[in-house]
């Protein structure tokens, strides 16, 4: 999930304690692949088909139009038909400069009263 706020990009997992080291070096090898062009390329395609589906979806979905009118009193977001033209737009080179950027400042292990035993 990306905060337009806080410019940064949470990655929410659902892992036991014991798997932690194998899910944080997964979500880091994720995160390495997206700095390869042959990846993204083959990825962006895929992408982009599922966001123009969401962008379609919003026309049909009353509570996302409701929010979307909602949240741009305060924020200005871009209309969806700028950001369907945005993502359009993106290039893969653009995906791996950015993926260069991103790097993982913290990390919460949220743990309940029981643990897998129990």
């Amino acid at each position: 999930m990306i905060s337009k706020f806080t410019s940064t990009i949470v990655i929410d997992s659902g892992i036991s304690k014991k798997n932690y080291d194998k899910a944080l070096e997964l979500i880091e090898e994720s995160i390495k692949s997206m700095e390869d062009v042959k990846v993204v390329s083959h990825l962006i395609i895929n992408a982009k088909k599922t966001l123009e589906i969401a962008y379609n979806d919003f026309y049909d979905n009353v509570f996302k139009i409701i929010d979307y009118y909602f949240l741009n009193e305060f924020t200005k977001l871009p209309s969806i038909e700028e950001r369907r033209k945005k993502v359009l737009e993106i290039t893969p080179e653009e995906i791996c400069e950015l993926a260069k950027k991103v790097e993982i400042k913290n990390i919460f292990l949220l743990e309940g009263s029981l643990n897998e035993e129990n």
